[in-house]
């Protein structure tokens, strides 16, 4: 998506999926950029900690400091990458991911959102993600 135009990196292909791929509303939406990866114990996490809320935000190994609720209270445009955040599907649909002037930080303009949303966000302070792992590995098949 790094090579994409503006808003369109990330905006398209988060609206054609909650178009068309069978998402409930209670479900969870998790967008990785290219070069972030999950924990292997990513599903055993979720299930020791998600208890239904609306958003769960935890920390990335490269940057832990980005899951912080006091980070949090601030601004997070900058602050908070896609791997920090787990969100339900109806808040997706409803308050849409856009960034009308393609600065490329759709992350901390939606997370702002739901913070004003009044949405029920969770914070935990464990791994989930690898933020940035593979942005200067080059692989080949």
């Amino acid at each position: 998506h790094d090579k994409m135009e503006k808003d369109t990196q990330n905006t398209l292909g988060i609206d054609y999926a909650l178009e068309t791929l069978p998402i409930n509303d209670n479900d969870y939406v998790y967008i990785l950029d290219d070069d972030n990866i999950i924990h292997p114990r990513f599903i055993y996490l979720l299930n020791c900690y998600v208890k239904g809320e609306d958003v769960i935000v935890f920390q990335c190994e490269e940057r832990p400091e980005l899951a912080k609720p006091q980070i949090m209270a601030q601004s997070t445009v900058g602050r908070i990458d896609w791997c920090n955040f787990l969100t339900k599907a109806r808040l997706m649909r409803e308050l849409k991911v856009y960034d009308p002037a393609g600065t490329r930080c759709e992350d901390g303009l939606f997370f702002n959102k739901l913070k004003y949303s009044g949405c029920n966000i969770k914070f935990i302070e464990d791994e989930f993600a690898f933020y940035n792992k593979l942005k200067n590995n080059v692989f080949y098949v």
